[in-house]
């Protein structure tokens, strides 16, 4: 089975993709966030990088990857260290498992086609992903919460109007708060 999940940044992807993999460990995550371009590759406007859009990331490699993980059951998946912007090396197999978890901001778009397959959209509220997008990052990026807010509003929201809300309509599933969630999982379970 394949599962693809997306939604805003900080819309809760990662978490439901953990708990997934804590359900069942026979369980493969490929995150698009790890086909992140270097820093120098990602596009900029001003003096905002624009880390949302398609572009900033390796859309193809990553779709490679996933055709080989799911054809051949096994791909090398990149490792990414976001606090330097770069990929550190490719080296890390995966192996096709019983669940295989694409998630990423465009992940619906990019996978529309992908059959055998079960599209999530995370649509938690705008509100909720801007405090969990704060407390991350002026904690673990050491960002001011001024930065933040003014970086969400002028680049993130206008990215996910255009590139990343749209996939809501391609979904099969929409999950809107926690109680979507659970349900979601308890049926997930049914699956194997």
């Amino acid at each position: 089975m394949n599962i693809i999940i997306s939604g805003l940044t900080c819309s809760g992807k990662t978490t439901l993709s953990n708990e997934i993999y804590n359900q069942n460990n026979n369980t493969c995550i490929l995150r698009e966030d790890d086909y992140m371009k270097d820093k120098t590759f990602i596009p900029h406007k001003g003096k905002f990088y624009l880390m949302d859009l398609p572009r900033a990331y390796n859309i193809e490699e990553y779709l490679n990857d996933i055709d080989r993980l799911l054809r051949e059951g096994l791909c090398y998946y990149p490792l990414y260290d976001f606090n330097i912007n770069k990929r550190i090396n490719k080296n890390e197999l995966k192996e096709r498992k019983e669940i295989n978890i694409f998630e990423g901001l465009h992940t619906i778009e990019l996978l529309k086609d992908l059959r055998d397959s079960i599209k999530v959209f995370m649509d938690t509220d705008i509100d909720t992903c801007l405090e969990r997008r704060i407390i991350r990052d002026t904690n673990v990026y050491k960002a001011q919460e001024r930065q933040v807010r003014e970086y969400f509003n002028e680049v993130i929201l206008p990215i996910y109007k255009t590139h990343i809300e749209c996939q809501r309509d391609l979904s099969d599933v929409v999950i809107r708060k926690e109680d979507d969630k659970k349900c979601f999982l308890k049926k997930l379970q049914t699956y194997y």
